[in-house]
């Protein structure tokens, strides 16, 4: 990728998240059509799948991509970035390089006889020591592992709401055929209360849910990939799947690996690296779009005692059949990957890609002991699911009576005042408070709202903490309903 100053990275990276961004607003749209046809319309048979947790995993991957360029680049260390492509493109003009070691996005097999080709040809027109590492970096488990759990709720929820406040009649008309474009309809109106007491409790629970990963088996690849990554190695990585997925593909965004690359000057060469933009994209050398032309570049001199192997693939079996052994360890994303390598290019990621909280995939309750399960009662005073059992009817009616009643506010006229003297709440206790105490203040502040509704007067400080207890109230009704319904 040639990028001949900061500015044009920047401008690079930008295009990415312009794209994300779009795709996720498509996929908040077609769950917003269906937020419509079921509460406006009252109309069932045209509900689509929804892709929320999908567009919940890009933003969170757009994200994390914006504080590793953030924190790692600037106009001042933008030289290193320079030197780095001056000293890794003498190296591969010179040969100045032992070992070639390919990195595959999916299986590399001797099923693969392009790839079996183009070793067996590089080994017998050169010296140079050839390893391969079946990396399978198009998967969940490096965003659930590294990216997910780190990212700060609070601060993803505020730039949720603001990259996508505004309503996109266009996009609407569009995913909806058009039908509402010549009716009096509006719902503008509706994609506000739709972000606000959809999206974001949506979001909470995305950001709260564990999904549990096999992540020894990937920490291990990438130790493996880097431990064999030096000053003297000319890498390859080779992009043999077709994956439109920011958040699946963060591997090509691993910091580690991109500064183990550029503190070596090891040149990095591309196949078919189609993103927009990511780290290794920042320093490959050449991006290639088939092996031919790879090898046309690593064979234009010939060794004077070429090597005479009939398959010197041969002699790195052994070293791919251990990365084979994690592989089967490692989670398996079957909407990306099939048995045999795939020369063919996928029309469409999304069409083939699961919710990540659809139990057939990712199923966090894996038996009555789920540790997630146990520590949910245990976080709430609960010895038992049976005690659970017990209140949660009653818990239930009163935090739906306080759901109706806020949107009842929420719709009002009362007047809200901008003096914040009285009532200063403190918005902090709502944190780690336990499901009983939970009951009492919903309670307490349903009588509340109900005065404030009648009298008509509410201030401004009041008014933001009870919303803060919707948003609290939302998230514990679903957390209720996951315990109830899943632990037999």
């Amino acid at each position: 990728m040639e990028l001949k100053n900061y500015d044009t990275l920047i401008s690079e990276a930008q295009k990415l998240f312009l794209k994300v961004k779009e795709k996720i607003r498509v996929f908040f749209m077609i769950d917003f059509k269906n937020y419509i046809y079921k509460t406006k319309l009252e109309k069932f048979d045209n509900v689509e799948k929804s892709f929320l947790n999908k567009g919940f995993s890009e933003f969170v991957a757009v994200h994390y991509l914006k504080k590793i360029i953030e924190k790692n680049f600037t106009e001042n260390n933008y030289k290193y970035l320079t030197n780095y492509n001056s000293q890794a493109t003498k190296k591969i003009e010179n040969k100045e390089y032992d070992n070639i070691l390919i990195i595959g996005a999916n299986n590399v097999t001797k099923e693969n006889k392009k790839m079996v080709d183009l070793v067996n040809k590089i080994a017998k027109h050169t010296n140079k020591n050839i390893s391969i590492k079946n990396m399978n970096w198009y998967n969940k488990v490096y965003f659930h592992k590294f990216i997910f759990h780190h990212s700060m709720l609070n601060y993803l929820q505020t730039d949720l709401l603001n990259d996508f406040s505004n309503y996109d009649v266009s996009l609407f008309n569009n995913i909806t055929n058009y039908k509402f474009k010549n009716t009096s309809l509006n719902f503008e109106n509706d994609w506000k209360n739709y972000l606000n007491f959809h999206i974001i409790p949506e979001f909470k629970i995305f950001m709260n849910t564990y999904i549990e990963v096999d992540s020894d088996s990937l920490e291990k690849k990438i130790k493996m990939s880097e431990d064999a990554i030096t000053e003297n190695t000319l890498v390859i990585f080779y992009n043999n799947v077709k994956m439109n997925s920011l958040y699946k593909s963060l591997y090509l965004n691993n910091i580690s690996t991109f500064l183990k690359l550029l503190k070596n000057n090891t040149p990095v060469i591309s196949i078919r690296n189609t993103s927009l933009f990511n780290l290794i994209k920042t320093l490959e050398i050449y991006n290639f779009e088939n092996l031919e032309d790879l090898q046309k570049l690593l064979c234009q001199d010939n060794v004077s005692e070429p090597i005479k192997p009939t398959d010197i693939l041969n002699n790195y079996w052994e070293e791919i059949l251990k990365d084979q052994t994690l592989l089967e360890e490692t989670l398996k994303d079957d909407d990306n990957f099939s048995a045999k390598e795939k020369n063919m290019w996928e029309d469409s990621d999304l069409l083939k890609t699961v919710d990540i909280n659809e139990p057939h995939e990712f199923n966090i309750f894996k038996n009555k002991n789920t540790l997630l399960i146990d520590k949910l009662l245990s976080d709430n005073n609960y010895s038992d699911i049976d005690s659970f059992k017990f209140d949660s009817n009653k818990l239930k009616e009163s935090l739906n009576r306080y759901i109706d009643l806020f949107k009842e506010l929420w719709k009002s006229n009362t007047n809200v005042s901008l003096n914040n003297t009285e009532n200063k709440w403190n918005h902090s206790s709502l944190d780690g408070i336990t499901l009983k105490e939970l009951h009492v203040l919903v309670n307490n502040s349903c009588e509340r709202i109900l005065e404030i509704i009648k009298t008509n007067n509410l201030d401004l400080n009041s008014y933001h903490y009870y919303y803060q207890l919707y948003m609290k109230v939302i998230t514990t009704t679903k957390e209720i309903k996951l315990i109830l319904e899943n632990y037999n």
